[in-house]
């Protein structure tokens, strides 16, 4: 398995290369307007506590732009703090699992912790697209 990721922080990914496993590495980029190929290259992406830093106008984009990162049959797993679990001053979204029910194909965690909202969406694979 080969893991890569990306974070806007700098100094984040910094720790995260010198704290890295073999198998990872990580990348300065940003999510709105990536630099980085990432464009069909993952098989799993990963979106933990991110999207509620973004203006709420904004995560919707983010969540889109995050799924073109999918190979076909690929799977996103977004998790975001519930309305009832917003406690960092940098956050502008808030999330309400309601509002996210009109997401095409998304499946609720039912095992995850009620202060964050979990779910996955998996793309269609080559042959059903």
């Amino acid at each position: 398995m080969k893991v890569e990721g990306f974070d806007s922080d700098a100094s984040s990914i910094e720790w995260a290369n010198a704290n890295a496993p073999e198998n990872a590495t990580f990348f300065v980029d940003d999510v709105l307007n990536p630099k980085l190929p990432w464009y069909g290259q993952c098989d799993t992406v990963v979106c933990m506590e991110t999207l509620e830093h973004l203006p709420p106008e904004r995560t919707d984009e983010a969540h889109e732009r995050i799924l073109t990162f999918l190979r076909p049959g690929g799977r996103l797993v977004v998790s975001v703090p519930a309305n009832s679990h917003i406690s960092d001053e940098g956050h502008k979204t808030v999330f309400y699992r309601e509002v996210l029910h009109g997401q095409e194909g998304v499946v609720w965690s039912e095992t995850c912790p009620f202060l964050w909202i979990m779910y996955k969406v998996d793309t269609p694979t080559a042959e059903t697209s």
